[in-house]
Order: C-alpha cells, then structure tokens, then sequence
C-alpha cells in the first residue's frame, strides 16, 4: 500500500468493480481486497501498525 490512504483505495477498488460489472469485463475479485481497506479506514491502530510493518519490511 505504500503511502496510499486506504480510503483512497477502497474507493478505487469499489469504483474498478462498479464500472467492470457495468462494462460486462471480467475481473478477479476484489472481495478480499475491499474487506481489508474497510478494516483499515474503520480501525485507524491497525492502519498504524500496517505502516510501521511496511518500513520494517523496507
């Protein structure tokens, strides 16, 4: 995820399904994906901790 907010990819993802279902495109689901962002946008400690995880990783 980088320096992304999660509210900017849930949106995104939801959007990506929205307008592929629309367009009749196949696309691999997101479900997992989105679920992860919600948790993220609805629990800001476990959005701090994924950061800190990622510059360990770094």
């Amino acid at each position: 995820m980088g320096q992304h907010d999660p509210l900017d990819g849930l949106v995104t993802c939801c959007e990506l399904k929205a307008a592929t279902a629309r367009a009749g495109i196949g696309l691999p689901p997101l479900t997992g994906e989105i679920q992860d962002l919600r948790e993220m946008c609805r629990d800001p400690v476990r959005r701090m901790e994924a950061r800190r995880e990622e510059e360990e990783l770094a």
